[in-house]
């Protein structure tokens, strides 16, 4: 029973996982994709975003209000959901460096940094090749 019940908490956390990841790149693909100009008019007007390719359906005032409220009804839940998501993973990434070596750990903060260096270049270089045509 009780090898039953860690399995069973061990898939939960793996799905809350893969879960959470899809819930975030879902919210950040369809809350705030560009849809051209009806869209990028609809800002000037507003902060509120139409979900993505939403803004190339021609939706009239009342269709554009029923996706805003929509939208803002299922906000408040999904913003809880993606702190929840973010603390299990703060908690799962604590956890899982008790189990290194002090070594382990000072190795795991190098690449750390290695990685932050590598982005921050990255992102230095694209600025200086100026914007995209």
């Amino acid at each position: 029973m009780r090898i039953e019940f860690r399995s069973a908490a061990m898939w939960s956390f793996a799905l809350i996982a893969v879960l959470g990841g899809t819930l975030f790149v879902q919210h950040q693909s369809h809350s705030y994709g560009d849809d051209g100009p009806a869209a990028a008019a609809a800002d000037d007007e507003s902060s509120r975003r139409l979900p993505t390719y939403y803004g190339r359906l021609a939706l009239n005032d009342e269709q554009r209000e029923g996706v805003y409220g929509i939208q803002s009804a299922y906000a408040d839940q999904i913003d809880a959901l993606l702190m929840q998501i973010e603390e299990l993973r703060t908690t799962r990434d604590a956890e899982m460096e008790a189990v290194l070596t002090p070594g382990q750990k000072l190795r795991l903060q190098e690449l750390r940094e290695e990685a932050r260096r590598n982005a921050e270049a990255e992102d230095a270089a694209e600025e200086a090749e100026g914007p995209n045509p």
